[in-house]
Parts: structure tokens; C-alpha cells; sequence
């Protein structure tokens, strides 16, 4: 015998749920018994929204509140159940700001907006970098640096560290009297520096290490030191003078 649906069963038998945002929402099955068999379909309002007797809306979002209903039909005749959800509480979106490397160019105020098309939210902050400069401090029997900087916010040059040793910067001597010390110089610096020699700035030595040996009239001069990165650079001066033992042995 035909006949159609005398009512649309919900599993489980709930007509309302209220959810927080991001919880999934229960899976709701709408049966009916009917001959011959019932279409079963979700709606939304007076869109069909999922076909099928099972309603699977997932994580709770703003979007998904509202009032659905489940229709069982056939040609006998249909029915009809409401479910009702509502969603609480706020939803949590994420956004990252990648600025890559750290250079002035990325100095600037920067706001991030929130929007969920009912209202928005600002949030605001300004980023400053600067160089940091270095400035060489020598003593006789210890050495350290001086840094100067407007800003710590991020340091995007040389950190700390650059020295020569020994830490001296004048030498006087007489010719093959002595023999000159090696000259280290070095730097900490990020990224790394090269470091490199000029006399009476002419290029000399490529690396840290100056060694002159033992004094001769044509090592008298101004050495320097400079470390270098791409971003920002210091240099220290040594000035070395030898002078004749024998006058009668020197020739200009």
C-alpha cells in the first residue's frame, strides 16, 4: 500500500543546538517511513542546502547559524522537522607579517585590520631600524668597543667585538733594531665582515693578519685596518716609523 510520510524523524531527536565558534557542530540524520520511498534533502531559508537524509555541517563557524528543516517527500504526500543552531563566541583568524631581512627599508608603520563584515578592529605599530656604528677603542693593556646607536629595534650591522692586537697604533723604531709584532684584527659582525690592509691607502694585505717583520725604512707608513659587511663598515689606523740606525748607512 502507498503512503506517504507521516512525519520526518531526527536522529538524534534535538531541534536546537548552540555551539562555539570552531567546535564541530553534531551530524543530524532525517528518516521517514514511506511507499514508495521519500527524497530527503536539507534546507537552509528556501535553498536546499546538503541533499541526502544526513546534515554534516562540520566546525562551527558564523556562516553556519540559522534555521534549517528537514523535507521528506514522495508522491503521497510530505513532512517537515526544523533545526535551529546557533553559533557563540569569537571566531580566531591569524595573520603573519614577514618582513625578510633586516635593512632600513622595512622602516614604516604597519596596521593590521580585523573585519568580519558586521564590524572591524585596527591594530597599529611603527618599526625604526637603524645602522649601528662603531667607533675602535685602544688600550695598552686591554681593548673593548664603544657602540653608538639611535635604536635597538632590531641592530642590523656589526655587534660587538672589533679590536686589533696588539692594541697599539704607533710604532717607532729603529731600522733592523727590533722586529715588529704581527697585527691581528678581527671584527664580530652578522653577516660576517672581510677584513683587509691599505698602506698610505694602497691596497696591502687581504685578511686580518699584518706582518711586517723586522723594521725596515720601507715599511714607515699609515696602515689600515678595515672590516666590512654591505652593511656598514670601521676601520682603525696603526702608523709605523723607522728611522735609520747609522745615518751614514741610509740612503734617500
Amino acid at each position: 500500500m502507498k503512503n506517504g510520510p507521516d512525519r520526518a524523524i531526527l536522529n538524534p531527536s534535538n531541534t536546537s543546538y548552540s555551539v562555539n565558534t570552531n567546535s564541530l557542530i553534531p551530524a543530524v540524520t532525517c528518516s521517514a517511513d514511506c511507499n514508495p520511498p521519500c527524497d530527503i534533502n536539507w534546507y537552509k531559508g528556501t535553498a536546499i542546502t546538503q541533499t541526502g537524509p544526513q546534515l554534516s555541517l562540520g566546525s562551527a563557524d558564523k556562516s553556519k547559524a540559522g534555521n534549517y528543516f528537514c523535507r521528506v517527500e514522495n508522491t503521497q504526500g510530505k513532512k517537515e522537522s526544523p533545526v535551529s543552531i546557533t553559533v557563540t563566541g569569537l571566531g580566531v583568524a591569524t595573520q603573519t607579517l614577514r618582513l625578510g631581512s633586516v635593512t632600513p627599508s622595512i622602516s614604516g608603520r604597519y596596521t593590521c585590520t580585523a573585519s568580519n563584515g558586521a564590524d572591524s578592529s585596527s591594530v597599529s605599530f611603527t618599526l625604526d631600524v637603524h645602522f649601528l656604528f662603531l667607533k675602535f677603542c685602544l688600550f695598552s693593556s686591554f681593548m673593548f668597543i664603544l657602540m653608538f646607536s639611535h635604536s635597538y629595534d632590531p641592530p642590523a650591522v656589526p655587534a660587538s667585538g672589533d679590536f686589533i692586537s696588539p692594541a697599539t697604533k704607533s710604532y717607532r723604531a729603529e731600522e733592523g733594531a727590533v722586529v715588529l709584532p704581527d697585527i691581528t684584527c678581527s671584527a664580530s659582525c652578522n653577516p660576517s665582515c672581510t677584513i683587509t690592509w691599505t698602506k698610505n691607502n694602497l691596497n696591502y694585505n687581504s685578511g686580518p693578519i699584518l706582518s711586517l717583520g723586522t723594521a725596515q725604512r720601507d715599511d714607515t707608513g699609515s696602515y689600515k685596518c678595515t672590516a666590512s659587511n654591505g652593511l656598514g663598515n670601521a676601520s682603525v689606523v696603526v702608523d709605523v716609523q723607522i728611522e735609520c740606525k747609522i745615518l751614514t748607512h741610509c740612503v734617500d
